[in-house]
């Protein structure tokens, strides 16, 4: 019993002071206060905590990032800029594919503007006549073009004269711009020298005023390829040649005569 009380002061002196209070004598009562008030503080205290001048950080330490995640980070990362990219080129492409369907349009439009320009002879009414009255002064005939009035029709105008009672003229006049589409001389020999003459004479006119800068022997050429210089029958021709974006036709038979027309090169 003895031993058990000896323990008792040794480990909870704070519980044994509480009973033996009175029992205690004066000169043993202030060191068994300060013995049970060290123990009270040394069973009290936190465990993780010493008493010393060093403490431990309450800072719990970084862990060091894993593997796992960092790998994780990069393929997002990279996931993120390959879609970007992507999406970049699709843009790219969509703006070309853009680009090169105006391009299309744009040149389908110019095309089809082109195409409603009408085919000409490179002038109107008064500028043909104008040039083939100039050109039959330069040689000295009296085939002249008078006033043209140009008479309205449903898809194109036309004017025409009577140079003789054996040579007329027609011309088509395009609607949309007023110029001249086609010009066509229709002659009939009444036997004499003259009226063979002023057929061919009108010819060699049309050609000057369509062609200006052809020489003598230039115009005598297309007369030539057209038939009239090889002393062959005159009345069954059907021939054409072009001379610088200008069609010359002819067009010969005894029933209608002789026609013969200048257009574009481009004019079906």
């Amino acid at each position: 019993m003895k031993v058990l009380k000896i323990l008792g002061w040794v480990f909870v002196p704070y519980i044994m002071i509480w009973f033996n209070w009175k029992s205690i004598s004066s000169n043993i009562k202030v060191p068994a206060v300060i013995w049970s008030v060290l123990c009270l503080v040394i069973v009290f205290s936190p465990k993780n905590q010493t008493l010393g001048p060093e403490r431990t950080s309450a800072t719990p330490p970084v862990a060091p990032v894993s593997t796992e995640v960092k790998t994780k980070a990069e393929a997002e990362a990279k996931q993120k800029a390959e879609e970007e990219a992507k999406e970049k080129a699709e843009e790219e492409a969509k703006v070309k594919i853009e680009a090169e369907e105006k391009a299309k349009a744009d040149a389908e439009e110019a095309k089809k503007k082109a195409e409603e320009i009408p085919h000409s002879i490179g002038m109107n009414a008064d500028q043909f006549k104008k040039a083939f009255n100039e050109a039959s002064n330069s040689i000295g005939t009296d085939l002249k073009i008078g006033n043209l009035k140009i008479e309205e029709g449903p898809m194109q105008n036309t004017f025409n004269h009577s140079f003789t009672k054996n040579l007329s003229m027609v011309g088509i006049v395009n609607k949309i711009d007023g110029s001249v589409r086609s010009v066509t001389f229709i002659g009939a020999g009444d036997g004499t020298a003259k009226s063979g003459a002023d057929i061919i004479l009108s010819m060699g006119l049309a050609i000057m005023t369509t062609n200006p800068e052809l020489s003598e022997n230039d115009r005598g050429n297309i007369l030539r390829e057209l038939g009239l210089m090889d002393g062959g029958d005159v009345l069954n021709l059907d021939k054409d040649t072009i001379r610088n974006g200008i069609k010359y036709s002819l067009n010969t038979s005894k029933e209608l005569g002789i026609w013969f027309t200048a257009s574009s090169a481009n004019d079906k």
